[in-house]
């Protein structure tokens, strides 16, 4: 057993050097959503306040028009930012996002091989290593969303409530109130389903329901106080911080971009967060008969309170995460106490059939999702071998920025404007013109621009799809290729 709890930490050490590995090189590109938070944490690191001037929605929210970063909750950039003083660049700022994913992978490693029962089998062996790729895939660091502090944060509240017996109650409440308010200062919604869950557990626990939620009201009045001290101490401060909100959250409830299909791509296959429906409904399976079991025990007090929570989490879920499909991260963010629930739960079931079923489920999910990392892992070397990564398509597009002019990129190519973001535009496919210069990326999308309407200045694409051992894994190479095209 000590020679496998080596090997769960040398798993979690080895997959943490290769999310490193890709935070220094800035892959993969940054996703469309990183440019909504990582601009601001960049800007913020040179001393150019907290600011976005590549998201529209500062249209909507800063009625003070100078891009303020007022329409989310700050402390992500802001706390990013900070850190990135060292080095400003956007390198240090997703090499520091990947420190957060290594950090995660070892409390991982060590929670799970505390836990697990002396005597498991092969099988059970490899669901826990190969659960610890597989979250890697939701860890990538140039994912450049705040869910890149909220997994650490909400795994750490689930470590103080795994050690709420042994924990000193002083001790157990600090930590608790700090890490719940830096978590509500990072995303709210995360902060709704983790606190519901913690004070669901704490009254089923409970000796006395009311004392218990006497003390979480407390708490809750702790946590608003420290989450406003942040706020305030950020550079837009309290007040403006909370009117921008209040404004996006109105933008945002208009969203309607959710069909079937899309739910199905997000929750099964998106290459960042593969099979997570499985992950998802294997960890309500258990939490379902978990909580059936102990409400059956308790007492009526408890019942109601118990019921009104789990109501309120439920309505959550349909209001918040399954309102638009790609908002599944409101879940994912949730992926390190998930999987390991689940994992400690299948290694603790006594029936040899229900435990193959459900050991199988996982297995075949964490085995895909390693898989996904595998192939990211491919698409980088191929990256680096055909020269288009991050430093040599920084200093490749210099010679293509226009003089005094605005430069207009699509949404992945913004990490290579770190330097000059505020003279940045990107990509809005109703608003170019004749004598525009556009820079144009070759991964993710299609060509946007119709037939014979451009002229080609320079392309530095490698075109072909990329393919190992006769099969193609990618239609468009992952790297920083580019084309820089003059609209006629």
């Amino acid at each position: 057993m000590n020679q496998f709890k080596s090997g769960i930490f040398i798993t979690a050490i080895l997959t943490g050097i290769l999310l490193l590995t890709f935070a220094v090189y800035v892959f993969p590109i940054p996703g469309t959503d990183s440019m909504v938070f990582m601009p601001t944490a960049v800007l913020y690191s040179k001393g150019l306040g907290l600011a976005n001037p590549l998201y529209f929605v500062t249209k909507i929210t800063d009625l003070t028009h100078t891009n303020r970063f007022n329409y989310y909750v700050p402390f992500f950039p802001f706390f990013l930012g900070l850190l990135g003083k060292i080095k400003p660049d956007v390198r240090t700022l997703f090499t520091i996002c990947a420190l957060f994913s290594c950090t995660n992978l070892l409390l991982y490693a060590n929670v799970i091989s505390s836990r697990l029962p002396k005597n498991i089998n092969r099988y059970m062996k490899a669901l826990v290593l190969l659960s610890i790729t597989y979250m890697a895939t939701y860890l990538l660091p140039t994912v450049g969303r705040p869910e890149n502090f909220t997994c650490l944060f909400v795994f750490l509240v689930y470590i103080i409530h795994l050690n709420r017996k042994t924990l000193d109650k002083k001790v157990h409440f600090l930590a608790a109130a700090l890490l719940f308010a830096f978590m509500l200062a990072t995303q709210i919604i995360c902060f709704y389903f983790c606190f519901l869950i913690y004070v669901l557990y704490d009254i089923i626990d409970s000796k006395n329901v009311w004392l218990t939620i006497g003390k979480n009201f407390v708490l809750f009045l702790v946590i608003g106080v420290v989450f406003c001290i942040v706020l305030a101490l950020s550079p837009n401060g309290l007040v403006n911080t909370i009117e921008g909100i209040g404004l996006h959250i109105k933008f945002v409830m208009t969203r309607n971009d959710n069909s079937l299909s899309s739910l199905i791509y997000f929750w099964i296959m998106a290459p960042l967060n593969v099979g997570f429906i499985a992950v998802f409904l294997l960890a309500s399976y258990f939490f379902g008969g978990e909580m059936m079991g102990k409400l059956a025990t308790v007492d009526k007090q408890k019942k109601i309170f118990c019921t009104l929570i789990i109501a309120a989490i439920a309505i959550g879920l349909f209001k918040f995460v399954l309102y638009a499909s790609p908002t599944v991260y409101n879940a994912t963010e949730f992926i390190l106490p998930l999987t390991a629930y689940t994992v400690l739960k299948i290694a603790s079931i006594t029936r040899q059939e229900k435990r193959r079923v459900l050991n199988a489920v996982a297995l075949t999910t964490y085995c895909i999702g390693t898989l996904m990392l595998c192939r990211v892992t491919l698409l980088f070397t191929d990256t680096m071998i055909s020269g288009k990564d991050y430093a040599s398509a920084k200093k490749e597009v210099q010679q293509f920025i226009p003089k005094n002019k605005k430069v207009i990129a699509t949404n992945g190519l913004w990490s290579l404007f770190d330097d000059d973001i505020n003279n940045l535009t990107l990509l809005n496919l109703n608003s170019y013109k004749p004598g525009d210069t556009l820079i144009l990326q070759e991964t993710y999308l299609p060509f946007p621009l119709p037939v014979d309407t451009f002229t080609v200045v320079h392309d530095w694409r490698k075109n072909e799809p990329v393919n190992f051992l006769g099969i193609t894994i990618a239609e468009r190479p992952y790297g920083f290729g580019f084309i820089v095209c003059a609209i006629k």
